[in-house]
């Protein structure tokens, strides 16, 4: 690092340092705002986004996925929304039938905070794609989020699995279409 790259990082703390991690009342872990965050912007931005690794995914299948150790495939499911087909909803499978995953290429212990979002049916950021293969997928406030809230996102913009996971009436999923 060099003194371009601690600079950055001082403004970083200064001005983008928004959220830590907390005993959520929604779900397990959640992210908490400790200060107040704008309107408008992505509440997880990199300060050195050269020094980052880039985020890349291998696809894994449910079948792979269920002879895991105890426990694994439910921290996958946990984490990663499985691949969806074009609409945004339906999940990908392979020609077995197994619903497909796209797990970090680094595992699980290499996820950055915007992993421990909590499901809302009004969130207060949304889920942006990332642009380019290898790029970060972000998020954006879609309103001031005050210091002590919890920043949520919807689950539906994941896909039909991943939002089955807080649905708790699973007869609700089918009724439920992506927002456009």
């Amino acid at each position: 690092p060099d003194e371009r790259d601690r600079q950055r990082v001082i403004n970083h703390l200064r001005s983008e340092a928004f959220v830590h991690l907390f005993p959520s009342p929604i779900a397990g872990v959640g992210v908490r705002a400790f200060r107040q965050i704008p309107a408008g912007i992505d509440p997880f931005p990199l300060c050195n986004p050269h020094m980052a690794a880039k985020e890349r995914f291998l696809v894994l299948n449910a079948a792979e996925l269920r002879a895991m150790p105890e426990g694994v495939f439910e921290q996958v499911q946990c984490f990663y929304a499985p691949l969806t087909e074009d609409d945004g909803w339906i999940p990908q499978k392979d020609d077995k039938g197994e619903v497909l995953y796209g797990v970090l290429a680094t595992g699980l212990n290499s996820m950055n905070l915007s992993w421990y979002l909590n499901h809302s049916d009004d969130p207060n950021i949304v889920f942006k794609d990332a642009e380019d293969d290898g790029g970060y997928n972000t998020f954006q406030t879609r309103r001031v989020i005050e210091a002590g809230e919890e920043l949520t996102t919807d689950y539906r913009d994941l896909g039909k699995e991943f939002f089955e996971l807080v649905c708790e009436d699973k007869s609700e999923v089918e009724k439920v279409r992506p927002k456009p």
